[in-house]
């Protein structure tokens, strides 16, 4: 009995002591206490507790889950583990389970706010939106300014495309803790939303501000300015973003994609070959080499990297277009041709499978079959100029002038400054033996 009161009691010393490691940062040393007091007194529900907090906060969420569990199976009724408990559960995406914790510890403790917040976080993350915003509104009646409930709230609301009312929310969550990042983050996406794009930069800095450690407010303002011409800001950001994350898979997709914009694709295929290390199974990275390889002139390489995409994903209408583009490089122009008609197969309502195919059937003496897809890449792509230039093309050398001229005048309507299309325009005319307008459309292509 002695030994027993001595281990408890050096257990409880040594659970204190590891708060006071985990309150400076010493979190091995905390570890190794709070599992050194459990050595001592199996049953000492404090350590175990602490314990599961530790998991938790290092967000390591099997492991907390794991602990709480046995917290509670010294003591079934411990609510605060079931809330952490619960706490877990959404951190390993397993909201169901999460939502039987917070419903049980709101039920008992109907006073507790955060109880009400979680379990709407817990519903949302469920699909559970009705349930989701009562859960929520019972949050703030018990704490009018709960952070975790106007989040919820505002989340639930920019789903529904109510910008405004999802804005609201975020601001009254910030006015009652200015520290909270997902707060900026989520005002962020918001104002880009409603089209304020200088507020929704400089809420995204503050949530990096306050939380450098989250890759995604970074990836946020690198895509704020890849979208708003600023190449090298934004590659600046990928590089912040990717540096906190090197595994952040959409961020290295987009880093690599600027990369390839700006003419480095070489740089943008170290980006990709980096991420396979940790995504081997992404169908978009293998595209995207594809894509670079070809750039480069490998064509054997990016045949090969298109196939592995393929592989993955055959519903790819962009990866049976590329490869039908490759093919064509590579003098495999019936090869080309069905990967076309492939890319047309899984995505009929993208229009470059039809433009691809044109181009396939055009290459191989077929012009008079190239009608008919290029027609259709018109109709979904009406502002595409390449598909239009295409039309016209084909239409004048099939010798309908007409409709040719027509297709030419209605492209200069959208794109009045292309010297091409005033030269396809002067070529049609002279057909026509309009000399008149030909020469005023040859006279324009000089200016251009």
């Amino acid at each position: 009995m002695s030994e027993w009161k001595d281990n408890l009691s050096k257990a409880e010393e040594l659970c204190e002591e590891g708060l006071r490691h985990f309150d400076q940062g010493r979190f091995g040393e905390a570890h190794s206490c709070f599992n050194e007091a459990i050595r001592l007194a199996p049953d000492y529900v404090e350590a175990h507790f602490q314990l599961g907090n530790y998991h938790l906060e290092l967000e390591e969420a099997e492991e907390a889950i794991a602990t709480f569990r046995k917290v509670l199976d010294l003591d079934p009724n411990h609510l605060d583990a079931k809330l952490l408990l619960g706490e877990a559960y959404l951190g390993a995406d397993r909201p169901v389970m999460a939502a039987v914790q917070f419903r049980e510890v709101a039920a008992k403790r109907p006073y507790e706010a955060d109880a009400w917040a979680f379990l709407g976080r817990a519903y949302y993350m469920s699909e559970r939106l009705d349930d989701a915003v009562e859960a929520c509104e019972k949050s703030l009646e018990v704490e009018p300014d709960s952070v975790d409930a106007l989040v919820t709230l505002a989340r639930i609301c920019y789903e529904s495309h109510r910008h405004e009312e999802s804005l609201g929310y975020l601001e009254q969550a910030i006015t009652a803790d200015p520290t909270y990042p997902p707060t900026f983050l989520y005002r962020g996406i918001t104002l880009q939303e409603l089209d304020r794009p200088e507020e929704a930069l400089e809420s995204y800095r503050q949530a990096e501000l306050l939380e450098p450690s989250d890759p995604t407010p970074a990836y946020n303002i690198a895509r704020h300015y890849r979208d708003h011409g600023k190449p090298v800001e934004a590659l600046d950001a990928f590089r912040r973003a990717m540096t906190i994350a090197p595994d952040y898979l959409y961020a290295g997709l987009d880093y690599g994609g600027l990369l390839f914009d700006e003419e480095r694709p070489h740089d943008a295929i170290k980006v990709f070959e980096s991420l396979l290390l940790s995504h081997p199974d992404s169908a978009d990275l293998y595209f995207n080499l594809g894509l670079c390889l070809h750039r480069l002139g490998r064509h054997e390489e990016a045949f090969e990297k298109y196939q592995k995409a393929l592989a993955l994903d055959d519903e790819s209408s962009d990866t049976w277009c590329n490869l039908a583009l490759l093919l064509r490089d590579m003098t495999r122009h019936e090869e080309a041709e069905d990967a076309a008609r492939k890319a047309i197969e899984v995505g009929p309502e993208d229009g470059h499978g039809f433009l691809q195919l044109a181009q396939c059937l055009i290459i191989q003496g077929r012009s008079s079959e190239a009608i008919v897809p290029a027609r259709e890449a018109v109709n979904l792509l009406p502002g595409d100029l390449e598909s239009r230039v295409k039309l016209a093309g084909l239409l004048h050398s099939a010798g309908r002038c007409r409709e040719a001229l027509r297709m030419a005048d209605e492209t200069l309507d959208l794109f009045s400054d292309e010297y091409i299309l005033h030269g396809l325009k002067g070529s049609i005319l002279l057909d026509m033996e309009d000399f008149d307008g030909a020469a005023t459309c040859f006279r324009r292509v000089n200016e251009l």
